[in-house]
């Protein structure tokens, strides 16, 4: 084939394709899409309101003594007991109870049904202060409903325990009497304070 045949044939080819090529339709852009509308966040749950804790239920309050229709604080771990226990027990018409922790502190308190006319709580704190040496003249204070004959005395025989207070009032239809001792000088009287704070009797 010569040069020219060849070039007539490839001129035909191209005219061929240009035909074709007017024929065939341009394909379009895809039309535009926009995005999806904004969907916003859901809102934030909001945290639930605070629900306090129910306050909590003492089911052993271990520096308060309850019995034989009388309550009374005493220092901690001090727990009172009968003094002739087992063989003999206290009861509503009289006893005493006696309490020590190891940890610096006693404690004792006695008790007798009588009648009002017939006890004088000044005189009773002091026929338990001359057991051991008084320091000072008796005093009454009211604490709470109580009116307290009060007498601070010093334990001469006793090293450990030399410091105490001795308390008498009357309640009910009962006198009562207690002595706490302890190693320091300045607590038997905040100690006898804090536990009669805390007396009730059956009235």
């Amino acid at each position: 084939m010569s040069k020219s045949a060849c070039i007539l044939l490839l001129s035909m080819v191209v005219l061929a394709l240009a035909g074709c090529g007017s024929m065939l339709r341009a394909t379009p852009y895809p039309t535009y899409t926009p995005y999806p509308t904004y969907t916003p966040y859901p809102e934030p749950t909001p945290y639930p309101t605070y629900t306090p804790y129910p306050e909590p239920v003492l089911e052993d309050v271990t520096d308060l003594f309850c019995g034989y229709d009388f309550c009374i604080g005493h220092p901690a771990s001090t727990w009172l007991t009968d003094v002739e226990a087992p063989d003999m027990w206290s009861e509503y018409q009289g006893g005493v109870l006696v309490g020590s922790n190891g940890l610096g502190a006693y404690m004792d308190i006695d008790w007798l049904r009588i009648r009002a006319s017939e006890w004088d709580s000044p005189e009773q704190a002091l026929e338990v202060a001359n057991i051991y040496q008084r320091q000072g003249e008796v005093r009454v204070e009211a604490i709470g409903a109580l009116d307290v004959a009060l007498v601070a005395v010093v334990d001469v025989e006793d090293d450990g325990l030399p410091y105490g207070y001795v308390a008498a009032w009357y309640c009910g239809d009962r006198g009562f009497r207690a002595t706490i001792f302890h190693e320091k000088e300045s607590r038997p009287e905040i100690l006898i304070f804090d536990a009669l704070t805390r007396f009730v009797c059956d009235q």
